[in-house]
């Protein structure tokens, strides 16, 4: 579709592709299960399309305090938004290392082993990952 200049351009008549490539996407409630990790825990929402895994994020989290009004803290975040499975490392201080992409996103396929490869970072890697929250 042509664009329209917002100024007092001419009109850019140049037609544009449509992107009609496969890509994650939400229909519905997602659901949701959480697995306890010895003082962490992994959060697990998915979405599906019948048998067909449409979407997924996967949140290991930290409880901060030893009160009753201790909270659970996001330390690792792992999505496939943008057609590609990614980790947000929310601990890291430096913004360049906190995003990772871990595999792109073409087919429903890839979305299934991507997801299997957020599951093999998270629950392999989740006592690291609090280590590096805690700051050790």
């Amino acid at each position: 579709m042509p664009r329209r200049d917002k100024g007092k351009g001419p009109v850019d008549m140049t037609v544009y592709p449509v992107d009609d490539r496969w890509k994650p996407y939400r229909s519905g409630p997602p659901q949701a299960t959480t697995f306890d990790l010895f003082g962490a825990k992994v959060e697990h929402r998915q979405w599906w399309d019948g048998k067909q895994l449409t979407d997924f994020v996967l949140t290991l989290q930290a409880e901060r305090g030893d009160t009753e009004e201790s909270i659970w803290e996001d330390v690792l975040r792992v999505d496939c938004c943008h057609r590609e499975v990614h980790a947000h490392r929310l601990y890291l201080p430096d913004p360049n290392d906190v995003y990772r992409v871990i595999t792109p996103i073409e087919t429903p396929e890839d979305l299934w082993e991507g997801a299997d490869l957020a599951e093999d970072l998270v629950y392999g890697e989740w006592q690291e990952h609090l280590r590096r929250w805690e700051g050790i």
